[in-house]
């Protein structure tokens, strides 16, 4: 008879082998920072979240972390700060389980244990920190990362922007530190901005500190068997010493000049070093700049090539990855993409992926990955054939992918060749699905994290034939792991239903059905009613019946395939404004309100409301009604109205003024949605209102209302 453990190895493998997805609880206005996973197959996931929404140069925020087992089920979940800014940058787990945390605090009162250094910041002045938290969630270390603060300037401020663990579980962090930042008998420089600190796995002691470089600061940092130290990060000047044969020795920095005025910020051009430490700290081994002439079009601002991410191969070469804007950073021949396709954007950036040989006198390749308006690295790592794995957000239209790759959205996870030449595979998932965090296993699976606090495991194998892979308010632009009582849903994923879309409509008793061509959505069982279903997306109703639960499992089968159960939290409502983007860009972060003039016409920025006229819109996720409205149904006169109390508020004006407002049930449309005519201030701002609606204490995102100009 097998034994239990083999029977729960065997359950767990089981499980693996499909797309699993899950929303972390990561707080209100949550950051997602930071995935590395274990040998056990464990996930640990960090971020912070805001405690406060008063007026501060540094909002008020709180860390969290998670550890999640291979099924991902909650192991722990920690919440620590104090009462200032407190923001993790890097993570780190050694062999014990035990994981590291590191960032930046203006907290006074950030919760030290045991510290090795108790210079708390100054009020508003960020001090780095580290911190190390056991296998079951505790805070065992806890220490303050600076000097002294005496005063509230550039100089004294230190920031730990990343970190690194060797063989033996010690600790290697890096970032800009102040003026007066601790450093160690034989460091290789006393002096400077960007620094390298070595701290013991107990964090009893600092084994050594140095700066290596002045004008700029550490953002990146990998340490290979011998304890060797590669450190990558920005540079605004020739103060990181570039060493004889380097393969470039010049920052080619430079102050940026636009319409015959010097800008403010003192440097226009920013470019990266990458360099190479003794495992003592003590020595410069090879150091070399790496980036271009700068964005020539860029219109009062600064441009930058900076590298975010370092990876090591087995032959000692330094892979070194971030975002560019000069058109003439250096790429080779024969690379994926030796042409910057970004040039018609002036705020535009292209990835980079460089190869450095092992001395830092050559490039093995470097590739630039991009479409022509801007991508944003999440995450890198190296396979076991060093093949390279990326993950980001673009907004190009025309990044590149291979034929018949999943396109769902602007999230990226790309796999390029380990000589650089060419894609090996590619897909896009949807907004907030992917692109901050990647972790690949040893078997070839991988781990995502999405800046929403998405998570997904996705097998070896890649999506299995019925996959989910987001969950969306109809009419928000991030998933959220939430929703509310007959809110309007999209599921993406794959194999969700029939390779042509079906439009649904409703049936002689005037509902959408449940189930359409094979495809059935549940929640805790109950049938979703069901308006559109296709291989990619179904967009469902959740029901009604949900609004007496803090939670429910959502399940999508099709045929005889089902998706593992996502959970979702239930809340009394999500509000979301019906919106479409508007026609220029950035296109990805204006939205307009489908909406009615006074009229009747389509509100547009070429058919403006009058200000003080009426216009009339329609919010999803409103939550229940009174009368109560039957899961599906087409709501009809007389109208229920919504069970919360709803507002509009018209927020050009700050914190926002409400305006009035007639509040319904929507005629015609599908039960769950609001109907809202509301009265435009007689004073406003055009070209556009920007409007949100609250229900019950529940607010949208705002949208905009095109208006005309006063008279």
């Amino acid at each position: 008879m097998p034994s239990l453990k083999y029977l729960v190895f065997l359950a767990a493998t089981t499980l693996a082998a499909q797309v699993r997805l899950g929303y972390l609880d990561l707080g209100p206005q949550p950051t997602p920072c930071c995935m590395v996973t274990d040998a056990e197959g464990n996930a640990y996931v960090a971020g912070s979240y805001v405690t406060s929404t008063a007026p501060s140069f540094f909002t008020p925020s709180k860390i969290v972390v998670f550890k999640l087992n291979p099924t991902n089920g909650t192991i722990y979940r920690l919440i620590f700060g104090g009462s200032g800014a407190d923001t993790p940058t890097s993570i780190a787990a050694d062999a014990e389980g035990n994981l590291f945390v590191t960032g930046f605090t203006t907290s006074p009162d950030f919760p030290l244990v045991n510290p090795l250094i108790r210079n708390a910041p100054l009020v508003q002045q960020p001090q780095g920190f580290l911190s190390k938290i056991d296998k079951t969630g505790t805070l065992v270390f806890s220490t303050f990362i600076g000097g002294l603060q005496s005063s509230i300037a550039a100089s004294a401020i230190t920031t730990v922007s990343a970190m690194t663990l060797d063989a033996n579980g010690d600790v290697y962090i890096t970032g800009t530190g102040a003026s007066n930042f601790p450093v160690t008998a034989g460091a290789y420089a006393a002096s400077g901005t960007a620094f390298v600190m070595k701290l013991s796995n107990s964090g009893d002691k600092i084994l050594f500190s140095t700066f290596i470089g002045s004008g700029g600061f550490g953002n990146a940092i990998v340490v290979d068997d011998q304890g060797t130290i590669t450190v990558a990060g920005s540079a605004s000047g020739n103060g990181f010493s570039a060493t004889p044969g380097a393969f470039q020795t010049s920052c080619r920095c430079g102050t940026r000049i636009a319409g015959g005025i010097i800008d403010s910020f003192p440097v226009g051009y920013l470019s990266s070093f990458v360099l190479r430490l003794s495992a003592d700290g003590g020595r410069l081994i090879w150091s070399t700049y790496l980036g271009g002439s700068g964005a020539p079009g860029l219109p009062g601002g600064v441009s930058q090539d900076l590298v975010s991410a370092l990876a090591l191969t087995s032959d000692g070469c330094v892979l070194a990855v971030g975002t560019a804007q000069s058109p003439d950073f250096p790429v080779t021949a024969g690379a994926f993409q030796t042409a910057f396709q970004a040039q018609s954007n002036p705020y535009g950036t292209n990835l980079f992926i460089t190869k450095f040989n092992s001395t830092g006198t050559a490039l093995e390749y470097s590739t630039f990955l991009g479409g022509s308006v801007a991508e944003q690295l999440g995450g890198l790592q190296l396979d076991a054939q060093e093949n390279v794995w990326i993950t980001g957000t673009t907004q190009s239209p025309d990044f590149p992918l291979l034929p018949h790759s999943l396109n769902l959205g602007n999230e990226f996870l790309v796999e390029l060749a380990s000589d650089g030449s060419s894609l090996l595979s590619s897909r896009t998932l949807p907004n907030g699905a992917a692109g901050t965090a990647l972790a690949l296993g040893p078997s070839g699976s991988e781990t995502v994290l999405g800046s929403a606090g998405s998570f997904m495991r996705v097998p070896a194998r890649g999506f299995s034939q019925t996959s989910l892979l987001a969950q969306f308010n109809a009419e928000a632009s991030n998933p959220s792991g939430r929703v509310a009582p007959g809110e309007v849903v999209n599921l993406f994923g794959t194999g969700l239903g029939p390779f042509r879309g079906v439009s649904v409509q409703p049936d002689s008793s005037g509902k959408y059905p449940t189930e359409v061509a094979g495809v059935q959505v549940t929640c805790d069982g109950i049938p979703a009613p069901l308006l559109y279903v296709s291989t990619h997306q179904i967009n469902a109703v959740i029901p009604f019946e949900v609004s007496s639960k803090p939670s429910t499992l959502l399940r999508v089968t099709y045929g005889s395939k089902t998706t593992p159960p996502l959970n979702l939290t239930v809340v009394p409502a999500y509000p979301e404004i019906f919106s479409v983007p508007l026609g220029f860009q950035p296109a990805y972060l204006l939205r307009n309100a489908v909406a009615r003039n006074q009229d009747g016409s389509v509100n547009s920025p070429s058919n403006p409301a009058e200000p003080g006229s009426k216009v009339t819109f329609w919010v999803n996720g409103a939550g229940l009604f009174q009368p109560s409205l039957a899961d599906g149904m087409i709501v009809q006169p007389p109208l229920p109205q919504p069970l919360l109390p709803v507002s509009v508020l018209y927020v050009g004006i700050m914190p926002g003024q409400t305006i009035p407002a007639t509040i319904s049930a929507a005629p015609g449309q599908v039960a769950g949605t609001l109907e809202i005519s509301a009265t435009l201030p007689q004073i406003i701002f055009p070209p556009y209102a920007e409007l949100l609606v609250t229900v019950g204490g529940f607010a949208s995102d705002p949208v905009n209302i095109a208006v005309q100009a006063g008279q």
